[in-house]
């Protein structure tokens, strides 16, 4: 697991690094809902969304922030949803935070998690794996603002058994240990 990940609400002072990180075409690449091109104000409409959701946090490393993780309960399955700042890339972040958003939803849901990489992004597809995801087979053509067309996207799925396992190999139960001590809801 990296070390000292911690995981906070959103705030406006976000919105600036957001905004500044997410463009960068190495991370926009493999984003599809995020619109392009992506501005201050975009950032700032989605903080106003999501601010008060317990399932939007930013990724905090060494007091900085590194990234966004998500589980969206406004779709017909929950959906996983993450991204990084590319100097974070590599260290182990993503499956860290990933794992402590997704015990937080296993205590609070017992409904399936969905997931998914746009194809070609093999480190999503490691990460998701890491996790306990299993594809699913289905691919769907999906719209990415970034290059203006639809390309595909490779489904995946979290049941509650393999939700417990991250739960247990991550050792995020114990108080103190969620990640969510910065957590201000």
């Amino acid at each position: 697991m990296s070390s000292g990940v911690a995981l906070r609400a959103l705030h406006d002072g976000d919105a600036v690094w957001i905004a500044r990180e997410i463009v960068r075409p190495a991370v926009h690449r493999w984003l599809t809902g995020v619109p392009h091109p992506y501005r201050l104000e975009d950032a700032e409409a989605f903080f106003a969304r999501y601010r008060s959701d317990p399932f939007y946090r930013v990724i905090e490393q060494a007091g900085a922030p590194r990234g966004i993780v998500s589980i969206d309960r406004g779709t017909a399955r929950p959906e996983l949803g993450y991204w990084l700042e590319e100097p974070a890339w590599g260290r182990g972040l993503m499956t860290t935070a990933a794992s402590m958003v997704i015990v937080r939803f296993t205590r609070a849901s017992r409904a399936a998690l969905a997931s998914g990489w746009i194809e070609g992004n093999h480190a999503s597809a490691h990460v998701l794996a890491k996790l306990g995801f299993v594809p699913t087979g289905q691919v769907v053509q999906t719209y990415s603002h970034f290059v203006g067309r639809k390309l595909p996207v490779m489904r995946a799925q979290l049941d509650r058994a393999h939700r417990t396992q991250v739960e247990r190999k991550q050792d995020v139960t114990t108080p103190g240990r969620t990640g969510f001590e910065r957590d201000a809801t």
